[in-house]
C-alpha cells in the first residue's frame, strides 16, 4: 500500500519517526533478538509517551526484552524515534504497572512479562480475616524474623523497600518472612494444614509500637491489621500491585518440605504475587510481598478483594494432592 509524501503507513507524519523495516532492523541489532514482523502490523504512530509505552509492553511481552534484562532506554529512544524524555515517561508507566523496576543510578530492569493488575488502592487486606470469613484456621511458620539496618535487606529489593517506606539513612526495619497455612475449622482433627501463602514483610520501626518485635517473636500478633488497630494506628490506604508469578526464594525449600514435593515441582506451581504498601497517619508502616497459591486464593480486581477457593480446597484429600494439581484459572 502506498502512502502520501511525508506520511508513514500508520497515518502519522514521518518527522523523527522510523519506518517499520528500519526500526525492526535497529531493534534486532540493539536487543540481539529477532522481532516478529507482525508486531508492526497496523501499528500507530509512536509519537508520545502513551504510544511508546504500548510498544515497549509489546517488546517485553514478546520476549525481546526478557525478564531480568536491563532496558537500554536512550538507545531504544533513538531506534524508535522519540525523545529521551518521552521514553522516560513511557518507562515510568511500565514501572507503575509492574513490568519494570527502577533502581537509583542503574537502568530499569524487566521484572514481569505481564501485569495482571496495575497499581491500585483499597482498604488494607488481612489474610487472617479472609481465612476466618471462609471458616478456616490460619497458622504461620516463621522462616526469618530480624530487626536490622537497611543493609540486611536483599540488595535487589533494598531500593524498593526504602522508597516504599520512605526510610531515612539510619532508619531500621523489622523483616518477617513466613509461610502461612490453612485448615478448616470444622476438621481440626482431619486434614493436614495446607500451605496457602508465603510472604516477606518489612516494617518501619520508628512508626510502630516499640514492642512490635517482641510481639512478633512471641507469636502474639495474629493479624497485622488487628495489631495496628489495637495500637490506635490509623490505616489511611494500601497500595497493591498484583501479577502472576512463581514462588521465589527463600520459600522454595520450606514449601517443598511442607508439601512433600520436590523443589522443581514447587517451582512449577502458580502463585499470585501480591505486593503492597500500607500507609498510616504516621506515614508508610509496612511493605510486603506475598505469594498466594492460585489453588487457594482468587483476586477480584474490581475492588481488590481476596477470596478463598473453598470448592477446590474441599476436593483436596491431602496437601500433596492439592498442590500437585495446578490451577489454570486466575480471577
Amino acid at each position: 500500500m502506498s502512502t502520501g509524501a511525508g506520511e508513514t503507513r500508520w497515518g502519522g507524519k514521518a518527522d523523527g519517526m522510523k519506518v517499520p523495516k528500519d526500526m525492526r532492523a535497529g531493534l534486532e541489532k540493539l536487543l540481539q533478538h529477532r522481532i516478529d514482523p507482525e508486531m508492526f502490523a497496523g501499528m500507530p504512530s509512536i509519537d508520545d509517551a502513551a504510544s511508546a509505552a504500548a510498544f515497549m509492553k509489546d517488546l517485553v511481552r514478546s520476549g525481546a526484552l526478557p525478564k531480568g534484562s536491563e532496558v537500554p532506554a536512550d538507545a531504544l529512544a533513538r531506534v524508535i524515534g522519540v525523545h529521551r524524555n518521552t521514553m522516560s515517561k513511557a518507562l515510568t508507566s511500565l514501572v507503575e504497572e509492574g513490568y519494570l523496576q527502577r533502581r537509583p543510578g542503574r537502568p530499569a530492569r524487566v521484572v514481569a512479562d505481564r501485569a495482571v493488575l496495575p497499581q491500585r488502592r483499597s482498604e488494607m487486606i488481612s489474610h487472617t480475616q479472609v481465612a476466618r470469613e471462609y471458616g478456616f484456621e490460619i497458622t504461620s511458620e516463621v522462616t526469618r524474623l530480624e530487626r536490622c539496618s537497611q543493609k540486611r535487606i536483599h540488595e535487589e529489593r533494598r531500593a524498593r523497600v526504602v522508597g516504599s517506606l520512605d526510610l531515612g539513612p539510619g532508619d531500621q526495619v523489622i523483616i518477617l518472612s513466613r509461610i502461612r497455612k490453612l485448615r478448616s475449622v470444622d476438621s481440626a482433627q482431619g486434614p493436614s494444614w495446607i500451605p496457602a501463602l508465603a510472604e516477606t514483610a518489612y516494617f518501619a520501626v520508628d512508626r510502630l509500637p516499640s514492642l512490635l518485635y517482641d510481639d512478633l517473636q512471641a507469636g502474639r500478633m495474629k493479624s497485622i491489621r488487628d495489631y495496628l488497630r489495637h495500637n490506635r494506628i490509623e490505616v489511611v490506604t494500601s497500595e497493591y500491585r498484583i501479577r502472576t508469578s512463581s514462588l521465589a526464594e527463600p520459600f522454595l525449600k520450606p514449601w517443598a518440605e511442607f508439601t512433600g514435593l520436590t523443589v522443581r515441582q514447587v517451582q512449577a506451581l502458580g502463585f499470585l504475587r501480591f505486593e503492597s504498601t500500607t500507609h498510616s497517619h504516621r506515614g508508610p508502616v509496612e511493605y510486603s510481598i506475598a505469594y498466594l497459591s492460585d489453588r487457594v486464593f482468587a483476586i477480584r480486581s474490581a475492588n481488590v478483594s481476596v477470596e478463598i477457593r473453598t470448592e477446590e480446597l474441599a476436593q483436596a484429600t491431602t496437601t500433596t494432592e492439592m498442590v500437585r494439581t495446578r490451577s489454570d484459572r486466575t480471577t
